[in-house]
């Protein structure tokens, strides 16, 4: 599992075959805690509506093994935020409210044991135009995600100093081609 400032390397290959451009996703789930107690629905904490769970990765690089590093993002939720900011409408964001437990009643009830997330990082990898990448011609990738502070993650009432998240079952997904 990753907490914050935590790093994460990921090392894309596959002989004989091309990574399909712009198909990477990074999936897991998060436990949100406080005091390394669970968080339940009286608590109030939220994360970002424009940006979700983009909100975990402080940042981003990308290394190809013939180049050295291509690209490298820091500050990635400012980056992901101009984004949303400049291309979303108010109606995109409707889906937020599972990112936030303010609607919810009842004040036992456990918010979730385990929050799923799925992201498309906005990165060159995602943003790619031309061919595919021939891992055969230009060797690896390597990707390296650094995890965000809590406080720059979640936010709300009743965040502190103790408020912390956890991601498990991390995964970098990519679809590959002959």
């Amino acid at each position: 599992s990753f907490t914050e400032f935590n790093t994460a390397d990921f090392i894309l290959t596959g002989v004989g075959r091309k990574y399909l451009k712009n198909s990477l996703r990074l999936e897991g789930t998060v436990v949100v805690k406080k005091n390394n107690v669970e968080k339940t629905l009286a608590d109030k904490f939220s994360l970002d509506p424009m940006i979700g769970f983009h909100g975990l990765i402080e940042s981003v690089s990308t290394d190809v093994q013939s180049l050295s590093q291509i690209e490298n993002l820091t500050q990635y939720p400012v980056y992901a935020k101009m984004g949303a900011a400049s291309g979303m409408d108010v109606e995109d964001v409707l889906e937020a409210v599972a990112a936030s437990n303010k609607q919810a009643t009842g004040a036992a009830a456990v918010l979730t044991t385990e929050a799923p997330f799925c992201i498309k990082p906005n990165m060159c990898l995602n943003r790619m135009t031309g061919g595919d990448y021939s891992f055969d011609k230009m060797g690896y990738i390597r990707v390296s995600i650094n995890f965000a502070r809590s406080n720059h993650f979640l936010f709300g009432l009743d965040c502190d100093a103790t408020m912390s998240y956890e991601v498990k079952n991390l995964r970098l997904r990519y679809t590959t081609v002959p």
